[in-house]
């Protein structure tokens, strides 16, 4: 009787009308792999860009799901892991392309390092300089000014703030290619970003999985407080080379990813902060809502009822009832 070898990496790529995205993700994680057993689950949230057919004729060897909706993407994480059969899991983003054997560097590393609980890799843009790969546990102190700051160039295209704009570009891809802590083997941080989380799996088991109650943004900080509050730690480590062509399998500059970032730092806080800090988040995004829509009704760089609805969610803390009123024009659901 043959007996079957151990599955060492299940591989959780979400999709939703990422197709050629997804595509080329699939065909760099396949080409670059090896040394190293794995499977990859593609969790398509019933989009409607022929992405599932593409991937079945393309790597017929990918399990596919498909929801019947659009289930979020910490859900449709879930789903992905709960038919996974690895000892680790392996969180990729569609929006990423490997360039080296990174499964099997996150693999080697993981199994020489049995008390780190997760781990992720220092990102790349495609010119090849270090971007965002990890962020601190939200906190009013920064955070306050943050979304002041966010408001405002939210709504406002003047000349004069444009400096103020690139500044903030610039600043938030600031990590130099010779920092202290890229050179560093392992680098301790509060969580990884979600584009590339390796997880074990027994670590899932003891935390738990993707919380429901965030559909999208902030579903990978809870998911390491939780570990945090557990004292288990996350990393990063420098030899994985993965590129993030971020936010291009969703659309950071739209009123609806703006509001739903702002719900789900919103439940964060109720969550994990407290009344009193989560008040205090409330009545800031409750003013900036209100500047925002006050300027729109002038400079109409989104429509009335985007912020109108925005200004909703904001004050009920939900987003659920307000999703099929922000459409994009493309049809997303």
């Amino acid at each position: 009787m043959e007996i079957s070898k151990p599955l060492y990496i299940s591989v959780i790529i979400v999709n939703y009308n990422t197709r050629e995205l997804t595509l080329a993700c699939l065909a760099s994680l396949y080409s670059y792999t090896e040394g190293v057993s794995f499977e990859v689950i593609v969790v398509d949230n019933a989009s409607n860009d022929g992405s599932g057919e593409a991937i079945r004729k393309h790597f017929p060897q990918t399990k596919l799901i498909i929801n019947s909706e659009n289930l979020g993407f910490g859900v449709a994480n879930n789903i992905g892991i709960q038919h996974s059969r690895g000892k680790y899991i392996f969180m990729l983003n569609s929006d990423t392309l490997l360039k080296n054997n990174a499964l099997k560097i996150f693999y080697d590393f993981m199994e020489a390092h049995p008390e780190i609980g997760a781990c992720g890799g220092w990102l790349k843009d495609t010119q090849g300089k270090t971007i965002h790969s990890y962020g601190r546990f939200p906190y009013l102190g920064w955070q306050v000014p943050e979304i002041l700051r966010d408001g405002f160039l939210l709504t406002l295209e003047l000349p004069f703030l444009r400096w103020l704009k690139k500044l903030r570009k610039q600043k938030k891809n600031s990590i130099n290619v010779n920092t202290t802590e890229e050179t560093t083997e392992i680098y301790p941080v509060d969580y990884i970003v979600g584009a590339d989380f390796f997880v074990r799996k027994s670590v899932l088991d003891q935390v738990g999985l993707f919380d429901p109650y965030f559909f999208l943004y902030f579903e990978e900080t809870d998911l390491q407080y939780r570990m945090a509050q557990k004292n288990i730690p996350r990393v990063l480590i420098k030899e994985p080379f993965v590129v993030h062509l971020e936010g291009q399998s969703s659309s950071p500059k739209s009123m609806r990813s703006y509001t739903l970032s702002k719900v789900s730092a919103l439940r964060f806080y109720r969550k994990h902060y407290g009344f009193l800090r989560s008040a205090v988040l409330w009545v800031v995004y409750i003013l900036v809502a209100g500047w925002i829509f006050f300027i729109n009704l002038f400079v109409k760089r989104y429509s009335i009822k985007e912020t109108w609805l925005h200004g909703l969610s904001m004050l009920t803390v939900d987003y659920a009832w307000v999703l099929p009123f922000l459409k994009k024009k493309r049809g997303e659901k």
